[in-house]
């Protein structure tokens, strides 16, 4: 056993226990599916393995290289920060140094996939949403990128257990008028925007109250402690913003002749072969940047051009340094609020949906593009569930939230499929109960 890569004793521990939580959960929410639990599971863990021992990770997929050398930085130099990617290139540090190899972080990963399992059940019987379990617990489990994106070393085991987890937190904590369950919620909400804090740490406050709305409160101390957990994640976030930022540049600061963009080139020009070319294109937009922002911080400039202009000018800082092979065909113009308004529909129903037919030129857009479609289907089903349950509106403007904050900072389907694993699940809860309804009258 000791020739065979990998088996050691704290990766087969591990092992042993996503078997064990994936029985319990079965038995917990008498899912009465577990063989196809156990399938999953067993095909999650061929993946792990053979990405961490035989299969390379695709060469256009920069984020696992910077994290790996955020992480050297974090273990070699005691750069450790604790807010967005940092956040996430600390604990892969550690968790490296503790199990030795890259399969110990994708079998922790597998085990954060299968905890989340337990509450897309339990959201699923929240809502009380019948129709065959066994399909949405296949879909949920086997959509193509959430095995790829929630296996390896990604932020999104995280991102997707922390919101899975604190939506159905929310959810109860706001029926029962719990104030624990709201206060996890909270937790929860907030440390998912902490690895993600370009976007989701100011969307974690707004799907707080999006959840604790719920059940609107008939007394003055239920909304009271509603508000006072409300404040209390609004000031976090402020200070992790604001912490976020001093010290990326206190870091940059500290060596000479460096800087926070100069850190972000260096991580791009290593997963790109070296290109100098990269680094020079960084560089420039970065002062364009800043020249746009001594522009725009004028006190004539309103808020809403203000932002309008930030989102534009983000947009085209993509761009700028090269233009992915799955870009939009649309893009934000900031010209005016109407413009921009307009500009932002077409951009957003590209990312629910795109790519589109004539986009297919590779095995990747192809599969892309299956799941466009499956979005697609289940997107029209989920309009009709809301009518026929209107209960679940709840969860539709949770989608509607998210998915709104991700297409702003999204110029291509090839990053959307990423971010889509965040959503995909809302409208597997909601689109298949009606879609088994209607496959088992045509069977009848």
């Amino acid at each position: 056993m000791n020739n065979i890569a990998g088996l050691t004793l704290e990766n087969i521990f591990l092992i042993l226990v996503s078997y064990v939580l994936i029985l319990l959960i079965n038995r917990k929410t008498s899912s009465e599916s577990s063989y196809l639990l156990l399938f999953i599971l067993t095909f999650h863990h061929i993946v792990a393995y053979l990405y961490a021992f035989y299969l390379p990770l695709p060469e256009n997929e920069a984020d696992p290289a910077g994290f790996m050398f955020l992480a050297r930085d974090c273990t070699d130099f005691g750069y450790c920060a604790y807010a967005g990617q940092h956040l996430y290139a600390n604990y892969l540090a550690k968790m490296l140094a503790f199990g030795q190899s890259i399969y110990f972080v994708y079998l922790l990963n597998v085990i954060f996939f299968v905890i989340s399992l337990f509450y897309f059940i339990g959201i699923s019987d929240f809502f009380d949403l019948k129709g065959n379990r066994k399909i949405n617990i296949f879909l949920y489990g086997m959509w193509p990128s959430v095995v790829y994106f929630t296996t390896l070393h990604y932020r999104e085991p995280f991102e997707l257990y922390l919101l899975i987890a604190g939506i159905y937190f929310g959810l109860t904590g706001s029926r029962s008028d719990s104030f624990p369950r709201m206060l996890t919620s909270m937790v929860l909400l907030f440390g998912m925007g902490l690895f993600h804090i370009k976007g989701l740490i100011f969307l974690s406050p707004i799907l707080f109250i999006i959840l604790v709305s719920y059940r609107l409160p008939l007394s003055a101390l239920s909304l009271g402690k509603k508000i006072i957990l409300l404040l209390i994640m609004c000031i976090g976030v402020y200070f992790a913003q604001s912490m976020y930022v001093s010290n990326l540049r206190t870091a940059a600061n500290s060596i000479p002749g460096t800087s926070v963009t100069s850190k972000v080139t260096d991580i791009t020009a290593r997963s790109n072969n070296g290109s100098g070319k990269i680094v020079k294109r960084e560089i420039t937009s970065k002062k364009s940047a800043d020249d746009n922002n001594k522009v725009f911080s004028s006190p004539e400039v309103s808020i809403i051009d203000k932002l309008i202009n930030k989102i534009t000018m983000y947009r085209k800082a993509i761009l700028r340094d090269g233009v992915p092979g799955t870009a939009f065909i649309s893009n934000i113009n900031g010209k005016n609020i109407v413009v921009f308004i307009a500009t932002y529909f077409l951009v957003y129903l590209e990312y629910l949906f795109s790519p589109f037919i004539f986009q297919v030129n590779s095995f990747h857009s192809l599969l892309a593009y299956t799941e466009s479609v499956l979005r697609l289907i289940l997107f029209a089903s989920t309009l009709v569930m809301l009518k026929r349950n209107p209960q679940t509106r709840i969860l539709f403007i949770i989608y509607l939230a998210i998915t709104a904050m991700w297409a702003i900072g999204v110029v291509s389907f090839g990053a959307s499929i990423r971010h889509h694993i965040m959503t995909n699940w809302i409208l597997v809860l909601l689109g298949v109960p009606l879609i088994s309804e209607y496959i088992s009258r045509k069977v009848r």
